[in-house]
């Protein structure tokens, strides 16, 4: 399906094909022996349609040869160490030698790509139980992922491949949509190795999180003129020395900026405190692994 896409519709730049494995496969690396079970058998140019991060390795020649193999950083630590791996060979079972072409640095936590190893696709029937017919009358679990123009839509894409498929396949088609990869953790595809989130929890959490915030602004606001009021004869010592209007303004704003930062400034050490300590002593809690720094100026 994925070559006849790239070489029949013009809408389509460019198609790989990943089959998510999750089997075991003993892998042997000298002494060292693991049973993995998070496997991606992929086409080619798999690397080169994503943009995941290569550490080693041509990203375009990587899984060209079907004896190839590509690992995660953290596996390729687990196997060799230290030492660059590639051109090392792992053996898969008992007599099938792979060399490594490449290393990637590991899929993030919250991807839907989740393995440490990569393997050719051509070779998936030949190492487990999975077994894909080149034909058009039997189907198989491999995901395709496209490409597409700029400028396309994907009903006009979806309707297209429709109708591709229905040319091809005559008797009970079956039925293929697209869908953009940004949407794959808030829609169900069939294919998500993360589960999915329903978007009316986000919203909801969304508007609590507005609700605590505006609350916190107002109490601060009361507290700060409460205390304002307080300090009024010291205001007004400083009108009678000559201050105007906006020196006041200014040392108002300027006391309230130091607060600000101070909280900021608190909050990142209790995010370091919670990271090192309670998320390491405490395995059931998640850890924050991403902070964006915009969110110190949004706040």
């Amino acid at each position: 399906l994925a070559q006849g896409l790239k070489s029949d519709l013009p809408e389509i730049n460019d198609a790989t094909r990943v089959s998510f494995y999750w089997g075991y496969l003993a892998l042997t690396a000298g002494e060292k022996m693991f049973n993995e079970n998070r496997i991606l058998f992929a086409d080619p140019n798999f690397f080169t349609l994503f943009s995941f991060p290569f550490e080693k390795g041509d990203v375009s020649k990587c899984l060209s040869s079907p004896n190839s193999i590509v690992l995660s950083k953290s596996a390729a630590q687990k196997y060799f160490g230290e030492q660059n791996p590639i051109g090392s060979q792992i053996k898969i079972g008992k007599d099938k030698l792979f060399t490594v072409q490449g290393v990637f640095k590991d899929f993030p936590s919250n991807s839907n790509f989740q393995g440490d190893i990569v393997l050719p696709l051509e070779i998936i029937s030949k190492i487990t139980q999975v077994w894909i017919e080149p034909s058009w009358k039997y189907p198989a679990e491999i995901n395709t992922f496209v490409l597409a123009e700029q400028n396309s839509t994907n009903e006009k894409i979806s309707a297209n491949i429709i109708d591709y498929l229905q040319a091809h396949v005559k008797e009970n088609p079956e039925k293929l949509f697209l869908q953009a990869i940004k949407e794959i953790h808030t829609t169900k595809t069939g294919w998500e190795s993360k589960p999915g989130i329903n978007k009316s929890y986000l919203y909801f959490l969304a508007a609590v999180a507005f609700v605590i915030l505006t609350m916190s602004a107002v109490n601060f606001l009361l507290l700060y003129i409460g205390s304002a009021s307080q300090r009024a004869m010291h205001t007004g010592i400083k009108k009678v020395c000559g201050a105007s209007k906006s020196v006041l303004f200014r040392d108002h704003l300027q006391e309230i900026l130091t607060y600000i930062m101070l909280s900021v400034l608190v909050s990142l050490v209790l995010i370091i405190l919670y990271n090192n300590i309670f998320a390491v002593r405490f395995s059931s809690l998640p850890s924050i692994k991403e902070f964006d720094i915009t969110f110190l100026f949004l706040g």
